[in-house]
Formats: structure tokens, sequence, C-alpha cells
């Protein structure tokens, strides 16, 4: 079937405590922090893709697990601080995981599964317990960027699209790493762009 939007409007999203998606066509859970309440999401059977933008829990200690599908899905989770104890299986597809520097905690478990995944981020990762199975960085937002890849080993793919004449600081590439621009803002508008390798023999792409 088509593609279906279940946005704001539609249900009362702060009183959800789970989901369970079984869906062959992809599914927008809305584009704004929502959804207080949920604690489980289940997409394991589903081949569509799913977004969805997660409110920050209430509560200290809140369980929050998220499994997405083999369809290409997108979680935000930028909005939860400490307050969630997060654990993330994306599954399969080409999946992005949005998250917020400052918010995230050692204890969270982010796994990007099969397919070519990207966390997206507004300022550098530094906890590399983290994240598992993911090959892209996308740096977004407004902020500075000092990223030492050391923390992030498996990616090979950086993406910067910032706001304003920033300074992005990418250190410790490994050879053949691709660093790609985005977006007119960082383009245009004079943002310093730094590139250093590891220290032996880089080739690395600018595109």
């Amino acid at each position: 079937g088509a593609s279906s939007d279940l946005g704001t409007g539609c249900i009362d999203m702060d009183e959800v405590t789970g989901i369970t998606v079984d869906a062959k066509a992809d599914i927008d859970l809305g584009s704004k922090a929502s959804f207080q309440a949920l604690t489980v999401l289940d997409a394991s059977a589903s081949v569509s893709g799913r977004s969805i933008v997660l409110a920050n829990k209430s509560a200290t200690g809140t369980d929050v697990s998220l499994t997405g599908g083999s369809g290409s899905d997108v979680f935000d989770v930028s909005a939860m601080d400490a307050n969630a104890d997060l654990t993330v299986s994306m599954g399969g597809g080409n999946d992005t995981i949005a998250v917020a520097k400052d918010n995230i905690q050692t204890d969270w478990r982010i796994d990007g599964g099969s397919g070519t995944n990207i966390i997206q981020t507004d300022k550098e990762i530094t906890i590399t317990s983290v994240f598992t199975n993911f090959q892209g960085l996308a740096f977004k937002g407004s902020s500075d960027v000092v990223q030492d890849m050391t923390n992030v080993p498996s990616i090979s793919s950086v993406y910067i699209n910032v706001d304003g004449d920033k300074a992005i600081t990418i250190s410790n590439l490994d050879d053949g790493d691709v660093v790609t621009l985005q977006g007119d803002k960082t383009t245009d508008s004079g943002a310093a762009v730094t590139l250093q390798g590891d220290g032996g023999v880089n080739t690395i792409s600018l595109i």
C-alpha cells in the first residue's frame, strides 16, 4: 500500500507505551518529539521503513527498546538524555539514528545492524562503546565540531551540513575515507573545514 503519515492529530501519541509495526509501506510517525510514554517499538517483522522522533522520558531509569525491520529506518532520539536507558537494534536496511552529543549516555547500546547506516549528530561523538555497525557520520546543526575518528572506528564516510561559518576539524581519518560537504550553508557561508590523516599515507576524498 501507500506510505502512511501518523503525525500529530492522528493518535494521542503521548499516551502510547508500545508500538508494533508489521508493514510493507513506509510509516511516518511524526516530525515532532512525541511518544513520551513509549518504552517499546518493535518493527522487526516489517519490510518497510519507519520515521519517528521520540520525546524524553519524564522518569529517570526508563527502559526504552527500539527495534527496526528490514526497511530503512530513521530513529530520532536526540531529545533523550539520562532519563532513558536506551537499547536500539535497527535491523536491516540503510538506517539513520539521530542523537544529541551532550545527551548520549555511556550505558546506551545502539546497533545499526546490516546495511549502510548513519549516525546524525549536532557535535562530535566521544563515547566509543555506544555505537556498533555504523558506516557514516553526519554533522547537522549550528555548532563547531572537533571529531577524532578514533572514537568512531567503523566510520568511513563523513557528511558535513552545518549552519553559518563554523569550524569543523576531523582528525585521524583513515586512508580512503570520504568527506562530503552538503548544503548551501556549509559551502557558501565560509565554514572552515580542517581534515587531518592518522599520521600515515592518507588518501581522503572531499566531495
